[in-house]
């Protein structure tokens, strides 16, 4: 729920596209995190303690994509079109999933939770459906969250005053995604 890159994905594209296009991106979103929980239960941390190399690779994926996402966003908002209110041209569907899976799925942070504390409660002894649920109850938490996020973003009045200002809301963003990605590839190259 800490503010970031994810949170900011999922703002963008609901305030631009609506609530069925910020519930697909939480659902997506979501998946990415499924994903790491299920990578958790089989086994990633002793994998990224025997091949750091894909670790580190993934972090550095993550850095570089946060960084096309900034400057994507950045330069969303330096465009100069007004957006009127009813005319807004929503962010391709396709697109827009895409990112929120890969911002969830190549986000360090995760990659950081899911294999320091989430890794510690698995358990080798732990039944598959014991598995499932841990996988389930990560990918619930996480959808339920962004899908509360993009109930509020696009809630008519606050929608409205949100897109008369998105040139700002996407520059701020793209600087975020860019600050994100840069200070995770400075420290992978540390």
């Amino acid at each position: 729920m800490s503010p970031g890159p994810s949170l900011i994905c999922v703002l963008q594209n609901a305030i631009a596209g609506g609530f069925c296009l910020g519930v697909k991106v939480s659902v997506a979103h979501a998946s990415g995190v499924a994903l790491w929980a299920c990578a958790t239960i089989l086994g990633i941390a002793s994998i990224s303690k025997t091949f750091p190399f894909l670790h580190n690779t993934l972090i550095l994926l993550g850095a570089l994509y946060l960084i096309y996402m900034g400057l994507r966003s950045f330069a969303s908002g330096l465009s100069g079109v007004e957006l009127s209110i009813n005319g807004v041209e929503s962010p391709k569907g396709r697109q827009a999933v895409r990112d929120g899976f890969f911002i969830a799925f190549l986000n360090p942070k995760l990659a950081v939770f899911f294999v320091a504390l989430f890794s510690q409660f698995v358990d080798a002894n732990n039944s598959p459906i014991d598995s499932l649920v841990m996988v389930s109850t990560a990918a619930f938490v996480d959808a339920l969250w962004y899908i509360l996020v993009t109930f509020i973003a696009s809630l008519s009045n606050f929608r409205n005053r949100l897109l008369r200002r998105i040139r700002y809301i996407d520059c701020f963003g793209g600087i975020v995604f860019i600050f994100v990605g840069v200070s995770v590839a400075v420290s992978w190259i540390k």
